[in-house]
């Protein structure tokens, strides 16, 4: 599953840097996926998401259509977002 992806579909409008509005998180909360360069987070949102990623990787990767990928991507943000989790992308000047 490309995280890219998940990361392009999943990132919240308020924190990604497309909204007018932005809201500054000071404090990700324990559900709210982080992204930023320099690879692994320790965070236990992302914890939880690579859980979840890796457990439906098999289906993910058996899937013969693209609408099909593109479903098992959304289950995984909603699942990420009925939790009160968060994609959130850093911005080194204002925070998550």
């Amino acid at each position: 599953i490309a995280l890219e992806e998940i990361r392009d579909h999943g990132t919240d409008a308020a924190t990604d840097g497309r909204s007018a509005n932005m809201e500054i998180i000071i404090h990700p909360g324990v559900h709210d996926v982080l992204f930023c360069r320099g690879g692994n987070m320790d965070h236990a949102g992302n914890i939880e998401f690579r859980s979840v990623v890796l457990s439906n990787l098999h289906a993910y990767a058996n899937s013969g259509t693209h609408e099909q990928k593109q479903e098992i991507r959304g289950e995984i943000i909603e699942w990420v977002r009925t939790r009160g989790g968060k994609f959130l992308e850093l911005d080194k000047s204002r925070g998550w």
